[in-house]
């Protein structure tokens, strides 16, 4: 598996999302060009409560709901308009026309990460090349390395056999 990171400010939705230093958001899928992207997410922090109130005054934000709130955690589904998930779509274009497998997402302030896999290594060259984004970065993680990326909650979540 492959762990790919791109800058925040190279995508659009960094204005909306407006993430604090201590803020970050988890994601299990990128979502479909055809029935919306970044639909659900998990947001960790301090901001995790306000983040609702920020969205639903954004002029690109469609929908916003906090569908679960925990005490450390709030999940997030989202409509986005078009206009500000342009750049994340054609990601996920590129992510879907070479069968990769989105496994687990974060962003924060600084950073996406998405710890992606494809079927083969000409697969990911191939992504790699077509990909959009000039600044996207690609390394390859093994299941151990993978596994340091997940939180606490997240590994707790997964059956992992060793």
């Amino acid at each position: 598996m492959y762990r790919v990171q791109l800058p925040m400010q190279e995508l659009d939705l960094a204005r909306p999302l407006s993430l604090g230093p201590a803020t970050y958001l988890e994601f299990a899928t990128l979502g479909e060009t055809e029935t919306g992207i970044l639909p659900r997410f998990w947001v960790y922090g301090p901001e995790r409560e306000a983040l609702a109130e920020r969205l639903e005054t954004d002029p690109e934000v469609e929908a916003v709901s906090q569908r679960t709130v925990r005490d450390d955690r709030v999940q997030y589904s989202v409509r986005w308009g078009a206009r500000v998930t342009g750049d994340l779509a054609r990601f996920v274009q590129t992510v879907h026309a070479h069968d990769a497998v989105v496994l687990l997402g974060r962003a924060d302030r600084t950073f996406w990460r998405c710890l992606l896999r494809f079927p083969s290594e000409s697969t990911l060259l191939d992504f790699y090349a077509d990909c959009e984004i000039d600044t996207l970065q690609a390394e390859h993680q093994s299941p151990k390395q993978a596994y340091a990326f997940l939180t606490g909650v997240e590994r707790s979540a997964l059956p992992l056999g060793h």
